[in-house]
């Protein structure tokens, strides 16, 4: 984990920033030679909490709707692309696959039923604790950005970032064993496929 000064020190500094600006994330979009991985950790947690249904997945801050393509395609879940920027939705919208719904929305309101199967969110701290607070989904992961007044189940490191996984409700024991091998799941999805033998 980060150094506890710095980590409180960058938090005060994106607080001023969000204060500023008024905004839960500027677009930053998640880096790209992530998406695959963070999309297999994704999938793998979903599909352990719908069992034999569907996996239902949220991007909160979806900006262009990469990762939530990415999401959709790795766990064949129902995903919601949830944004405030119009013009953002509108990219997002003409990204979207069959398994893809933008909603433009503040998080800070969100249109949405509680309880989905995983979100994933690269927004400042405040944002990631929007999407816990609302009990929007039962698995967050979070680039980057821990939630102030909530403790993560899991964290691991990825490349030069930090995923925090925060675990909402009952569903919890059914992934303790995914969240407790994090880090080796996440090296598992950088790996390419093997080739078939015959």
């Amino acid at each position: 984990m980060p150094d506890e000064d710095v980590v409180a020190l960058v938090h005060r500094a994106l607080r001023v920033l969000e204060e500023a600006e008024a905004t839960l994330a500027p677009y930053a979009p998640t880096p790209p030679e992530l998406v695959d991985r963070l999309a297999a950790v994704a999938a793998a947690l979903a599909a352990r909490l719908a069992g034999p249904r569907q996996p239902l997945l949220l991007e909160a801050g979806c900006g262009d709707g990469r990762v939530a393509e990415a999401l959709a395609a790795a766990s064949q879940g129902y995903t919601v692309c949830l944004e405030l920027d119009a013009e953002l939705c509108a990219r997002a919208r003409r990204r979207a696959g069959l398994l893809v719904d933008v909603v433009q929305a503040d998080l800070r309101r969100p249109p949405l039923a509680r309880g989905l199967h995983l979100a994933y969110a690269y927004l400042l701290p405040d944002g990631v604790a929007e999407v816990i607070r609302h009990g929007l989904a039962r698995i967050v992961l979070s680039l980057d950005y821990a939630a102030p007044g909530y403790a993560p189940r899991a964290h691991a490191v990825l490349d030069r970032h930090y995923l925090y996984v925060y675990a909402l409700g009952v569903d919890v024991d059914r992934v303790a064993d995914l969240l407790e091998k994090l880090p080796e799941l996440l090296d598992a999805a950088d790996q390419p496929d093997e080739p078939a033998t015959a």
